[in-house]
């Protein structure tokens, strides 16, 4: 009631001063007034000094008030969803940091010499007179010279595993290609394992053994069910042979895939999971697959799949094995000197077949290669030599050449690359792993980042950056 009085008194006040002053006006100049400044001068001027009073009132006082929470009062669901956009970024720029890696691969007796070879596009392989196609010739194949077909210690290891398993002759060649690295890096994570408990601890003070989590990936179709299980259980031999279990204890798995892409997937999510649980954990990561059996061979020539005379766009078989062992930076092992550290790795899969004709589009792929270098703050201009697992064929050789002319143009699409594919033919599940610990060796031998392509399927495509990183500053004294 009180606020209408004032406003009823403001209203009549306004009328009364604009009134007088008014009448006072016209009465000092003797001045008649009209209809029309009755209308103007008593009536419309002092509505519209209300009205401008009334405005600035308001606009003083919208002024004074404090601005709406924007926070409290925005969507639940928009805010999530930018909740949920932020932790991906964040989980974008994770990295692990290598510890070791180690490669059985035909193009070289080690990770330096096979790079040398794989940067020279001559490197092919050669006719082998031990396998030959459907007429009797002897075909292209990629195999590692240091098996021995007669090994008989390895077959006596897997014979005692299921006295009287007839083994696949790929599974055997795949084996003894493993057993060239894994007791390598098994001797490069003992390095790095943190030293063991004081045994004058009591045994419920002193701290757990670090877990070493061993994953094998393995051919899906070139390996049973039953001869992985037998492979699990050999592996594990190897590990408790080679591993103080005061130290560190070994948790063993055969992982089935369907190519090598399928392998950098896996290790991409464990690098997340990782740095989620905080977990201080070991990955060891291995490859073995071979293709080198006339079975094998067969198989390829009935599906039109085997390179040759008839057929250039076939694949040569081949045979590789590869060991990366990574963990997170944080945690507490002896680290070599080195900081050598993998980022994330980004995956997808073409709409259309790399293998179909027309036009071979390196759209999805240099989409990857761009966000890798982007989330890893590395310029083009700073890679000098790319990782691939590509082979001969022309479709996989132009989608490389539209993405390096696309995100690398100083670079040749020819001489600045190192194709695993084209002088080991196809390594099958080991082709991933092992063009990712040829560009980790060569991280360990210079500080220029290795930039890492998987695009030997049809479908899937991979990048991802290996890169050494600078020494941290000196200590303040």
């Amino acid at each position: 009631m009180a606020r209408s009085f004032k406003i009823l008194g403001l209203i009549v006040l306004t009328f009364l001063i604009v009134w007088a002053i008014v009448i006072i006006q016209w009465q000092q100049t003797r001045r008649m007034p009209d209809t029309r400044d009755i209308v103007l001068y008593l009536v419309a001027l002092p509505i519209g000094l209300l009205l401008m009073f009334w405005g600035l009132k308001t606009g003083i006082d919208r002024m004074r008030q404090p601005p709406p929470a924007v926070e409290a009062s925005a969507d639940p669901q928009a805010a999530a969803t930018e909740q949920a956009q932020a932790a991906q970024a964040r989980e974008r720029t994770l990295t692990a940091r290598v510890l070791a890696q180690a490669v059985a691969l035909p193009a070289g007796a080690d990770a330096a010499a096979a790079i040398e070879a794989l940067r020279d596009p001559g490197t092919r392989p050669e006719l082998d007179k031990e396998f030959t196609n459907a007429d009797g010739f002897p075909i292209a194949v990629a195999r590692l010279q240091d098996i021995a077909p007669d090994d008989e210690a390895l077959r006596d290891e897997l014979d005692a595993l299921s006295p009287g398993l007839a083994w696949q002759p790929t599974t055997v060649r795949a084996v003894a290609a493993l057993d060239m690295v894994l007791m390598q890096a098994l001797d490069l994570v003992n390095a790095a394992l943190p030293e063991p408990p004081d045994e004058a601890l009591p045994r419920a003070r002193r701290p757990e053994p670090l877990t070493l989590r061993v994953t094998t990936f393995v051919s899906n179709d070139r390996m049973p069910e039953n001869e992985r299980q037998l492979l699990a259980r050999w592996v594990l031999q190897r590990c408790v042979g080679a591993l103080d279990e005061r130290r560190a204890r070994a948790q063993v798995s055969v992982a089935p895939v369907r190519n090598g892409t399928d392998a950098l997937l896996a290790i991409d999510r464990w690098i997340v999971n990782a740095h989620k649980r905080e977990e201080q954990e070991v990955l060891l990561a291995l490859a073995a697959d071979s293709l080198v059996a006339q079975h094998t061979i067969d198989e390829l020539a009935a599906q039109h799949a085997l390179f040759g005379p008839e057929q250039s766009n076939g694949r040569v078989p081949g045979e590789a094995a590869a060991a990366l062992a990574i963990a997170r930076p944080e945690a507490a092992l002896q680290w070599p000197e080195l900081d050598v550290r993998l980022h994330r790795i980004g995956l997808g899969k073409r709409d259309k077949s790399a293998d179909a004709s027309g036009r071979i589009a390196a759209d999805l792929h240099a989409t990857l290669a761009r966000q890798c270098l982007e989330v890893a703050q590395v310029q083009g201009s700073d890679i000098k030599l790319v990782y691939t697992d590509i082979d001969h064929r022309a479709s996989r050789g132009v989608e490389l050449g539209a993405l390096m002319n696309e995100l690398l143009p100083e670079l040749d699409p020819i001489e600045d690359r190192c194709a695993l594919g084209v002088g080991c033919g196809d390594t099958g599940a080991a082709a991933g792993l092992a063009t990712l610990a040829l560009a980790t060796a060569a991280a360990l031998d210079n500080e220029e980042p290795a930039l890492v392509l998987s695009s030997f399927d049809a479908f899937d495509r991979a990048a991802t950056l290996v890169r050494r990183m600078p020494p941290p500053p000196p200590a303040a004294t």
